[in-house]
């Protein structure tokens, strides 16, 4: 289970290990065998190997690579050795699918939802799982898209005292959505999203900023949530949504 040492986002973020176990034993569970789930690649990878279910995007599509500013001049060095050293298949068919997943997240509510069923072929069970590092990862593919920042804040045994600081901080950069999560056991780090296009979002309307409620989004049907993973039901609602968005699905499940 490989992680970074380091605070900054690096080659990727993801989850802990046994955070994606629990929700692992979540889905086995409450999910039947060979249901199909929808989630970032890294996350279905892992979930692949834990469970008995359908999983399009579980293989290795190093998407996004995050590096520091002053490394891009290496990216193309830095993604063959990813590739290489993951044995990443370049498939264009399975890059072109989860693009699909992408754009299903950047867009509106209705159309996103109804794009990630097309994606599902209206499956009754079909899944959508999100993480709110999924939103960064996002942002880190489309930056001109979905303008997410982030800034750590160090852990206080004044919980009120942090609260203010993060609100004044927030406060006088003019951010008005965001979101809280902890990375350790000395730091919170708090994610925003710098304009209205951003909040506006399917991804950011079934997370938990401040300008969203996901437990009430209404477009998707939340089905289980604990710490950082959110698990949505995708209803084939096909007929009442976008009549122009065909029902054929783009992957097989």
């Amino acid at each position: 289970d490989w992680h970074s040492d380091l605070n900054e986002p690096f080659i990727n973020v993801s989850a802990d290990f046994q955070e994606t176990t629990t929700l692992a034993e979540a889905i086995r569970k409450h999910s039947v065998t060979d249901s199909l789930l929808l989630a970032w690649w890294d996350v279905s990878s892992r979930l692949d190997v834990l469970t008995d279910r359908n999983y399009p995007f579980s293989e290795h599509l190093s998407q996004p690579l995050i590096l520091p500013a002053e490394w891009n001049p290496l990216r193309p060095v830095i993604r063959a050795l990813e590739t290489s050293f993951w044995g990443v298949n370049e498939s264009q068919t399975k890059a072109r699918a989860f693009e699909k997943f992408t754009q299903a997240l950047l867009a509106d509510e209705s159309t996103g939802a109804a794009l990630l069923r097309q994606i599902t072929g209206a499956r009754e069970d079909a899944f959508l799982i999100l993480d709110l590092r999924d939103a960064y990862k996002l942002g880190s593919m489309y930056p001109e898209r979905f303008a997410i920042g982030f800034r750590d804040f160090p852990k206080s045994n004044d919980i009120h005292g942090i609260a203010g600081r993060i609100k004044e901080w927030l406060n006088e950069e003019g951010y008005e959505s965001y979101a809280i999560q902890p990375i350790n056991k000395k730091t919170v780090r708090v994610y925003f999203l710098a304009d209205q296009k951003s909040q506006n979002t399917l991804l950011a309307k079934l997370l938990p900023f401040t300008t969203s409620d996901p437990i009430q989004a209404g477009v998707l049907d939340l089905v289980y949530q604990k710490k950082h993973y959110w698990v949505y039901k995708l209803e084939p609602k096909l007929s009442t949504e976008n009549s122009k968005i065909s029902a054929q699905p783009l992957v097989n499940g």
